[in-house]
């Protein structure tokens, strides 16, 4: 309708528009989605903000904040909220392969490192990440060594946080 109408400034309003399943981001809508929901979702579907701000927003695992024009962005957990413990790791005292359950380390270390723009968002991760594991039974001195070959395997998506990272980021687990 409104493109056979060529109605190209609204078109526009709707370019950075993202929809995952449930959730909806809209960036740089001018508030937009709220005029024209009614006309591209069914009555049915309500559409529901849960958001702080229009500056501060969670969608998916990431945490969207605007200041002063500039985006930044970290990791969201929302049971980062919840008032009792979560079990989201396997647990080295059950009978499980070791090597291979270190390598959930690794991947949360890349996942870390690609969804923090901020080096001390990615310290914070790391930190909790590391006393959680060793409380279900993993070895410091296993962390450590994973750790390392994360620095050396994985330094291109480390590098947005500057020369020096490695210095910095072997502080972070001892």
């Amino acid at each position: 309708m409104l493109f056979k109408e060529k109605k190209w400034l609204i078109l526009r309003k709707f370019n950075k528009c993202f929809r995952y399943i449930d959730y909806l981001l809209t960036l740089d809508n001018d508030n937009f989605m709220e005029k024209w929901k009614t006309k591209i979702y069914p009555s049915e579907l309500s559409l529901i903000s849960d958001d702080k701000s229009d500056q501060d927003v969670n969608f998916l695992d990431l945490h969207l904040e605007i200041k002063n024009q500039v985006l930044s962005y970290s990791l969201f957990d929302k049971r980062d909220n919840f008032n009792f413990p979560i079990v989201n790791f396997p647990n080295l005292d059950g009978n499980i392969p070791t090597s291979q359950s270190y390598n959930v380390f690794t991947s949360q270390l890349i996942r870390y490192a690609r969804g923090c723009l901020h080096v001390q968002d990615f310290y914070d991760r790391v930190k909790i990440l590391t006393i959680k594991l060793m409380n279900q039974a993993f070895k410091l001195c296993h962390l450590q060594k994973t750790y390392s070959k994360f620095l050396i395997n994985r330094h291109v998506i480390l590098a947005k946080y500057g020369p020096n990272i490695e210095t910095h980021l072997s502080k972070i687990i001892t």
